[in-house]
């Protein structure tokens, strides 16, 4: 091989998981993100050798590494990243007129009423929503929540172990918390996670999970409905469960909080290891200072997982310095309280 395929093979081993890592951990619509594949991809013809490369190794590695939801999305970043190099632009054209018009032929009941909804929803939301979710999950925001009551389905996804957890609820700090939280005192495991707020209020929780048992999957729906109406202490039986279930082991987050990822949000990116409950503490760090997770990106790679949120203030800002300084301290903080673990506040 001469020195320019040399230097090939590298960049693309060196950059082998560039697609799928933002694919599922970044907002695309964030015009930064694809600003940053286009510059680290360098040309067309490494971004397709990295796509390619992408769905190889994901194929390679088992079905959570590549399953329908990744590829989607990989596909729609390498899609933008090249029309970004044809152009000369960042395509962000949020397509909702357009959605709205595909969804409304699909489900007519929603005729009128899927464009007001689609809109109050963060872009990233029209683009990586398969059409089939997206008329079931618009009905429930286009009919409302009361405060305490939530709106929920559970349905098979598109592998026979997945299922598919879909709630809608007034937003409010902790929304997110309480979800994972009654997800884990079931002993149900999360296998990824998109979690959307809207600009009227709301939140939309889409949880991949392993699919549970008639008992177990009932007993869920009605611990959501007891966690947001008051009638479930949920912090209280997290402590009781892992005390009952925990491995014991040091669970030590590694905490990122990335300023200037996005250009709209603060995101905050957490690694650890795939304990029960290590979800919920993030979530509830979170929620102690107050802030509202716009998008949430839950990744599952085996014992370990990444958890991205994209998060901002309650008047809609990026986190100010010394926001920022505060996350690390308020998850290792919730971390610590659950899992008794001496280095978390270090």
């Amino acid at each position: 091989m001469n020195e320019n395929e040399i230097q090939e093979v590298v960049d693309l081993v060196r950059q082998h998981l560039l697609l799928p890592d933002t694919a599922t951990r970044r907002d695309l619509d964030d015009g930064s993100v694809i600003k940053s594949v286009v510059a680290k991809a360098k040309n067309a013809r490494r971004l397709r050798q990295l796509y390619l490369l992408a769905i190889a190794d994901g194929r390679a590695t088992g079905p959570h590494a590549w399953n329908e939801w990744k590829a989607s999305l990989v596909a729609d970043l390498v899609n933008r990243a090249l029309l970004a190099y044809e152009t000369g632009e960042v395509p962000l054209d949020r397509g909702v007129t357009e959605a709205a018009r595909k969804l409304e032929a699909y489900e007519p009941a929603l005729a009128g009423r899927s464009q007001r909804v689609l809109a109050a929803l963060p872009p990233s939301y029209v683009t990586s929503t398969p059409l089939t979710d997206m008329a079931d999950e618009i009905r429930l925001l286009a009919t409302g929540v009361q405060p305490g009551h939530i709106h929920s389905r559970l349905t098979l996804g598109s592998e026979p172990e997945q299922s598919v957890l879909t709630v809608c609820v007034a937003d409010r700090p902790g929304t997110f918390a309480r979800i994972t939280g009654v997800l884990a005192l079931n002993r149900i495991d999360v296998l990824g996670a998109n979690a959307y707020t809207t600009s009227d209020g709301l939140a939309l929780a889409r949880v991949s999970i392993t699919t549970p048992s008639t008992a177990a999957a009932d007993s869920c729906l009605a611990d959501l409905e007891a966690a947001f109406s008051g009638h479930l202490a949920v912090d209280a039986r997290m402590r009781s469960k892992v005390s009952d279930y925990g491995s014991g082991i040091d669970v030590v987050p590694d905490i990122r909080v990335l300023h200037d990822a996005s250009t709209a949000s603060t995101v905050v990116e957490v690694r650890g290891p795939n304990e029960l409950g290590l979800l919920y503490s993030i979530a509830a760090g979170l929620a102690d200072l107050d802030l509202d997770i716009h998008v949430a990106k839950i990744d599952t790679l085996g014992n370990r997982v990444v958890d991205v949120f994209y998060v901002r203030t309650q008047w809609g800002s990026k986190l100010s310095a010394g926001q920022t300084k505060e996350v690390p301290r308020a998850i290792r903080h919730r971390v610590q309280s659950l899992f008794g673990d001496p280095q978390a506040l270090e």
